[in-house]
This record gives structure tokens, C-alpha cells and sequence, in this order.
């Protein structure tokens, strides 16, 4: 009898090391690589196959994790030292990057950040590949060719200094998802089952509704689960007495436990988490990084991290990682607190690990090295745009055949409104005037000079409704522009010339026009075989795609920017990738990995990137 073996390797070596092919354990194998194997390791295992043991050599382009329908990860940490790639991760994030762009069938333009050295290397690497294999890549040519955008994550250090709020990011951030598990492990009083949970969108119709959902709507929602469990639990206990009744028993039993491990598995993270948000004071916690996020009062900031630095309630992780946040938010304030905090953060006691990952922090995202302005628009419209953004006008006001009379809630709006107009009308005109170019008067130095005396009156301004909520990603506002097509290639160039780009006899300009018109539409970057749940919209062919690939990794905040982005706008398809999804934890324990240490400001001279911003 004859037996064989199938065997999924990353590269020839491991067989080739194992000399599997020149003592066979079986009579038959099929070798099936997960990335595009060279003509030279297709001649080395044909000569390792002495007994002609192998049937069937195959290329499956499956060398990363599909996590959502938008969202891919490799695995990987570790993949810088300082600012430059480790050579071995480079390798493996190109071999990761060409795998998906072959799995969903795109020969894309290139595109990256300019300011960024590590992104520029990779978006050279992929480049390599699609010349030396442009046979893989010949594709059906679409309208507008799909685009692969390779940005630097540090761009944007304060993402992952933040609690999230939305369940799936909630339980990444408080409790760790590893490939889609949950080690609750932990958990006081945790049974045995559950010591171990599996949350995944394709197989957990609740968490698939659920998972973009905030804290406040997941509880209702689990109590209706409950609820809804509750109804049918009577029916499926009811009294066996004839042979209809076993069968029917039988039959819907498989469904009734499927049910009973949602909930119970649901009922524990859920509550898990709530005991964390309380038992850590994180309500509070995040109040307070929201504001050092999104606002601009160094004086109400710099109070508001001293009060929680000085609760018991407050752990040590969240301790420093609001100092991290106001060292990021206020790095060159002239009256800086940063030194008293750092002192307070020695006071509370622990270990220096995090009171040096401070400085660790500003040294890997800082000020100096950053491409892009983190903390506030990068010219003077942009800064009047944001004022003005908000502004709501009351519904019935103005409306033809409506009551034009308002309520005092709305008279109040009106009022404050107007107020603040009035108030700041000079900050206005000064920035319109200075223009989008102006370097007299830039940007930071005119937000300083608006004045908003009322934190109230402020969010209503930004149309902000949750203040847990405030902060966006960076990476919203980037895909925003490019959706738009107002992503400058200044910035964000692309690599050298494309031959689907220069083929096609496109122009900037009527490039940029057909993005735009087009809204980046990204069906068929999502294959439903790869990715579970995507609609048949994902793969027509005939639209274009959009990769955001993150260099070198992301978190679930900017997943969750993607899948707005998404689901705003009906003709966008962005896939989203890195080396890795953070947390909090794992974002420090990369900074830390990558060899900053947290040098202090006098032995410290980190040399700016250079960027035509």
C-alpha cells in the first residue's frame, strides 16, 4: 500500500536539510510552497529527488494571516534595528507582501512615503520581485490600476498609546488576541473551557456584528444575546417523550449549543473587560489621553496627568504611557512638565522599565523625525477648515416649510457658536490670508492663537459626540487624501516608472482625476476564498484596488479607520497589512526590541529625516 505526504514550507531548505527527499519516508509526495520558488531551487530539489518520489511541485500564494476581510498580518516582530531594516525580516515581509498581491491577482503602482528610508527599501524590494517574476504579475489590466501604498508606522506614535473602545480593539488592547485567541487563562474564577476562547468574525456571528461596535452598545447587545438565549432555553429542555421529539431534540440540539458557547463565551470577555475598565480606573485614564491627544491646553493637561499619577487606581502601564503622551503632544513646549512627571512616575514606585520607555518613545516617534505634523493641520486653510468643520446648524433653521422655531438647547447652540465666531473671527482672517504656502504664519503658531474657552463648546465644535473617541488615526486623514486624489506625490511618490502606469498614457494630472473619480474603488484585493465574508463586489476584476501596507506593522484603531473608510464610501476597497498588530504592550516591547533606550536629551542627536514636507 502505498502512502504519501503533502508537505507546506516556506522555502526549500527545511526539506532539503532534512534530506527528506533522499531517504523518503513515503512513496509519494506533493510540495506546495507558499511563495514563488526560482528556477535554481526548482533544479536543487530535482536533484535531491534521486527515487522520484514527487509528484507535484505547486505555488500557493498564501504566505501571510488573512485576519479580517480588510486586514492582513505576518506575524512578525522585531523587524527594525534603529531606523533600518533588519536584512532576514526585510526578506520576509517582501516574500509576504508579493504572496497577497499574487493571491489576489494585482500588479500594482507602487507609491511610499518619502520621509521614511524603511519604507522606501521595501517599496524597492516588492519592485524587484514584480520585474524579476513580471510573468506572476502579467494580469488583466484594469481602468485604473490598483496602488500599493507602503507608509511608516512612526509616523504615528500615539495610536497605539491609547485605550480603544470598540470591542475588538478593547479586548486586543486589555486581554491579547493571537490568532484570533484569547488566553483568559487569567480571568478570577475562570472555568476550565473557557480558559481558551477563539473569537473569530466568520464562525461568531455575534462578534461579527459586534466587533466595530463601542463598549456602550456591546453590553445592550449581549444582554439581548442573553435574553434571546433565555427564550429558547425552556424549548430545548422540554421532556422527551416520543420518538418526534428526540429527533427534533437532535436536531436543533447542534444549534442550541452553539448558541450556549456564544453567550457564555461573550458573557466572560465582556465582563472580563468591564472589571478592567473598572478595576483600572480606565474611564478616567482615557478622558485624559483623549485630551492630550486632540487638544492643544497644556496647563488642563499637564493637571489632569499629575491627578491620575497620583491615584492608586491607576496602573503603571497607564501611568507612563500618559507621560508618553504628553512627552509626544508637548516634546518642545516652553514650559514643559515632562521632568516633574518623569520624577512622579519614580515616586509611585515599580520598575524604571517604562519611566525609560518615555523617552525611548519620543526618540522613535518624536518630533525630529516624523514626516508628517501629528498634532495639527499642516497649513493655515487646513487649520480654518477644522475650525469651521463642525459647526452644526440647527435643523430647522432655514428649512422652507419647517417650524423655524428653535429649542433652547438649540438657542444655546446658536449663541456659543456665534460666540466663538466673534471671538476668534482674527484667527480666521489671519489664516486665510497667509495662505496654504505661507511660512510667516504657519500652521502651529496660528493654532495657538485660537482660543476655545470651554472644553463643552469645543466638541460640539468638532462634531464630536463620545470623548473616549475623538482621536483619529493618521492614516485616515492619509487614505482620506488619496481618495480624494490630493495625496501629494511630493510626498508620497511613486517608484520610478510604472509600466501599467506609463503604458496606459496616463498623466499626473488625469492619473489623480481618475482616481478620484473613481474613489480607489478596491474590489478584487479581497477574495472570499482568502478572506471570509467579502462580497462578490470584492473580486470583480473590473475595479481597482488600494493595499495600505503599513511598514512595518498596525493596530486595530487604523483596521478600524479602514473599515469605515470602506463602508463611507460604496467604491473604496482598501486592504490593510503589516508586520504585525499591536497593542500598548507589544508596541513598547518593539520600541525597546528596535534598540531605542531611551537616551536623555544632551547624549541624544537624532538627525531629522529628510522629507520635502
Amino acid at each position: 500500500m502505498k502512502t504519501g505526504a503533502v508537505s507546506v514550507v516556506y522555502t526549500q531548505s527545511e526539506i532539503l536539510q532534512r534530506e527528506e527527499l533522499r531517504r523518503p519516508k513515503y512513496s509519494v509526495y506533493f510540495i506546495y510552497f507558499s511563495n514563488v520558488i526560482s528556477k535554481s531551487d526548482v533544479k536543487a530539489l530535482a536533484e535531491a529527488d534521486e527515487q522520484e518520489v514527487v509528484a507535484e511541485v505547486q505555488e500557493f500564494y498564501g504566505d501571510y494571516i488573512a485576519v479580517n476581510p480588510h486586514v492582513f498580518s505576518l506575524n512578525l516582530l522585531g523587524c527594525c534595528r534603529g531606523r533600518s531594516w533588519d536584512p532576514a525580516q526585510l526578506t520576509r515581509t517582501t516574500q509576504g507582501l508579493t504572496a497577497l498581491l499574487l493571491s489576489l491577482k494585482k500588479c500594482p503602482m507602487i507609491r511610499y512615503q518619502l520621509s521614511s528610508e524603511p519604507a522606501k527599501r521595501l517599496a524597492e524590494c516588492v519592485k524587484q520581485v514584480i520585474t524579476k517574476e513580471y510573468e506572476l504579475f502579467d494580469f488583466r489590466r484594469t481602468e485604473v490600476p490598483p496602488l500599493l501604498l507602503i507608509l511608516d508606522r512612526s509616523d504615528d506614535a500615539i495610536t497605539p498609546l491609547l485605550n480603544q473602545w470598540t470591542y475588538q480593539a478593547m479586548v486586543h488592547e486589555l486581554l491579547g488576541i493571537n490568532n484570533n485567541r484569547i488566553d483568559l487563562s487569567r480571568v478570577p474564577g475562570i472555568s476550565k473551557d473557557l480558559r481558551e476562547v477563539v473569537l473569530s468574525a466568520e464562525n461568531d456571528e455575534f462578534y461579527a456584528n459586534n466587533m466595530y461596535l463601542n463598549f456602550a452598545e456591546i453590553g445592550t447587545n449581549i444582554k439581548n444575546l442573553m435574553e434571546d438565549f433565555q427564550r429558547r432555553k425552556p424549548k430545548e429542555q422540554q421532556k422527551l417523550e416520543s420518538i418526534a421529539d428526540m429527533k427534533a431534540f437532535v436536531e436543533n440540539y447542534p444549534q442550541f449549543k452553539k448558541m450556549s458557547g456564544t453567550v457564555s463565551k461573550h458573557v466572560t470577555v465582556v465582563g472580563e473587560l468591564s472589571r478592567l475598565v473598572a478595576e483600572r480606573n480606565l474611564l478616567e485614564v482615557s478622558e485624559v489621553e483623549q485630551e492630550l491627544a486632540c487638544q492643544s491646553d497644556h496647563s488642563s493637561a499637564l493637571q489632569s496627568v499629575r491627578r491620575l499619577l497620583q491615584s492608586p487606581r491607576v496602573s503603571e502601564l497607564d501611568a507612563a504611557r500618559l507621560v508618553m503622551l504628553y512627552a509626544l503632544r508637548y516634546e518642545r513646549h516652553g514650559s514643559s512638565g515632562l521632568p516633574a512627571l518623569l520624577e512622579e512616575l519614580r515616586s509611585r514606585g515599580g520598575t524604571d522599565r517604562y519611566r525609560k520607555l518615555v523617552s525611548a518613545v519620543v526618540e522613535y516617534g518624536g518630533k525630529r523625525v516624523r514626516g508628517s505634523d501629528l498634532f495639527s493641520p499642516k497649513d493655515a486653510v487646513a487649520i480654518t477648515k477644522q475650525f469651521l468643520k463642525g459647526l452644526k446648524v440647527p435643523s430647522c433653521h432655514g428649512k422652507k416649510g419647517t417650524d423655524s422655531t428653535k429649542t433652547a438647547e438649540e438657542e444655546q447652540g446658536w449663541q456659543e457658536c456665534c460666540g466663538l465666531l466673534a471671538q476668534n473671527w482674527g484667527f480666521i482672517e489671519r489664516a486665510v490670508a497667509s495662505g496654504p504656502d505661507s511660512t510667516e504664519n504657519n500652521g502651529s503658531e496660528l493654532l495657538e492663537s485660537f482660543s476655545v474657552p470651554n472644553s463643552r463648546v469645543s466638541l460640539r465644535l468638532q462634531g464630536i459626540e463620545n470623548v473616549y473617541t475623538q482621536h483619529q488615526p493618521l492614516l485616515q486623514e492619509t487614505l482620506d487624501q488619496l481618495i480624494k486624489g490630493k495625496l501629494k506625490d511630493s510626498q508620497y511618490p511613486y517608484l520610478g516608472p510604472n509600466t501599467l502606469r506609463d503604458s496606459g498614457g496616463w498623466t499626473d494630472d488625469e492619473q489623480n482625476w481618475g482616481l478620484a473619480q473613481k474613489s480607489l474603488g478596491c474590489g478584487g484585493l479581497i477574495s472570499p476564498r482568502m478572506f471570509p465574508g467579502a462580497d462578490s463586489r470584492d473580486w470583480d476584476m473590473s475595479h481597482p484596488g488600494l493595499l495600505a501596507r503599513m511598514c512595518h506593522s498596525h493596530w486595530e484603531a487604523q483596521a478600524l479607520a479602514v473599515f469605515n473608510l470602506n463602508r463611507s464610501n460604496p467604491g473604496v476597497r482598501i486592504v490593510l497589512g503589516g508586520t504585525t498588530i499591536h497593542n500598548t504592550r507589544s508596541f513598547l516591547e518593539e520600541v525597546t526590541a528596535a534598540g531605542f533606550r531611551g537616551r536623555s536629551a544632551d547624549s541624544s542627536q537624532v538627525p531629522p529625516r529628510s522629507s520635502s514636507r
